[in-house]
């Protein structure tokens, strides 16, 4: 499997997925969201700067660096129903979004080109 994560990553496909993310998180589009998510999470460890068709991997690795922004952005919103009116079922998606977001994260923290991302957009 991870053969083919290398080649969708190389492809340079996560480009317009990272486009993706942003548009259906700004339109509330969560499952376009969550399925941006899944491709990120599972090819975006994938994407480094080795390979030999620079351009490909330098605007996948800029595209992840914008998820990662995206990704931590969710993790920020706030989940408390009173101060928002947010209603359980919005709730419960948010928390779920949070969840696939932060797997996502997780999955993308194996990419040593995206170390110095990850600690910006979490510092200490």
């Amino acid at each position: 499997h991870d053969d083919v994560r290398g080649e969708l990553a190389r492809s340079g496909m996560l480009v317009p997925v990272g486009d993706i993310l942003q548009h259906s998180l700004s339109s509330g589009e969560r499952y376009t969201f969550s399925m941006a998510i899944a491709i990120v999470r599972f090819c975006g460890p994938c994407c480094t700067g080795n390979y030999l068709d620079s351009s490909n991997t330098s605007g996948s690795i800029a595209s992840l660096q914008n998820s990662i922004r995206t990704l931590s952005c969710v993790l920020m919103i706030a989940e408390s129903g009173d101060d928002n009116g947010m209603n359980e079922h919005r709730r419960n998606t948010l928390l779920s979004l949070k969840y696939e977001s932060l797997l996502a994260l997780e999955a993308l923290s194996s990419n040593e080109a995206l170390q110095s991302t990850l600690i910006d957009a979490f510092p200490s």
